[in-house]
Formats: C-alpha cells, sequence, structure tokens
C-alpha cells in the first residue's frame, strides 16, 4: 500500500459512513478540511497525534490503521533511503520528511508516542528489552 492507496481507502470509508471532510477535519481539530483532502490524496499522512481518534472517527480498529501506515511509512522510508545511497537527496535539516516528523513528535502525546515507537521498532527489527 502507498499514500494514494491509503488516501482511496480512507476516502471511502469516510464517505461510506456519510462523513463530510469538514465533519472529519472538526472532530480531528483541525483548522480546515484541506489536510484531509490531502491525506486522501496522498499527498499528506495521517497526524501521529491523531491516528488514534482517526481510526476512531471511520469506526476502523487503531491497530489495523497504524499497520496500514507502517506499510505506508515503510515504502517512503525505503524510497527516500535508497534515494540518500545514490545521492540524490539533500540534508536531512533540509528534507520535508524529517522536518514534518519532526514537528509531529513534538506535538504527539505519549500514547501516539508509543504507537511511533511501536512502527518504528518493527520497521528496525528492534527486540525490547524485556524480549532479549
Amino acid at each position: 500500500m502507498n499514500s494514494k492507496q491509503l488516501g482511496v481507502f480512507l476516502r471511502k470509508k469516510r464517505e461510506a459512513l456519510g462523513i463530510t471532510q469538514k465533519a472529519l477535519s472538526q472532530k480531528l481539530g483541525l483548522g480546515t478540511c484541506q489536510f484531509i483532502s490531502n491525506i486522501e490524496r496522498g499527498v499528506s499522512e495521517v497526524p501521529f497525534n491523531r491516528i488514534g481518534l482517526y481510526a476512531e472517527s471511520l469506526q476502523l480498529n487503531i491497530k489495523e490503521l497504524t499497520k496500514m501506515i507502517e506499510e505506508v511509512l515503510n515504502k517512503k522510508t525505503e524510497k527516500k533511503t535508497s534515494a540518500k545511497l545514490y545521492g540524490t537527496t539533500t540534508n536531512n535539516d533540509e528534507d520535508p520528511f524529517i522536518i514534518k516528523f519532526i514537528a509531529a513528535w513534538q506535538q504527539a502525546d505519549e500514547k501516539d508516542k508509543e504507537n511511533v515507537r511501536v512502527l518504528v521498532s518493527r520497521f528496525l527489527n528492534i527486540k525490547e528489552e524485556k524480549d532479549l
């Protein structure tokens, strides 16, 4: 699954529930429905600090939505890593993905940060200390 496919899935789910972009953006505490449009077009990702509320709003299991987002992020990371190996990207300080990630992390609550930790640990195949 890529960003566009996830966006289409989320749009279809929202529409099936009869929820407008405006109503969803209000429930998520976003200023405008443009951000929902961007997510549904694959331009933006669901903010880490709103994954739980997004899942709840669309009657999705948070673990399933997190897994879908994980897949999208894995593909993006692989693509970015591959590009960096061949020297086609800029410094991390200028990388929009890194900038957005840091901004989202700073605003995330502890539950959402834990969800991100789970995603990253799965992606990097990191075991928790208790598993060692």
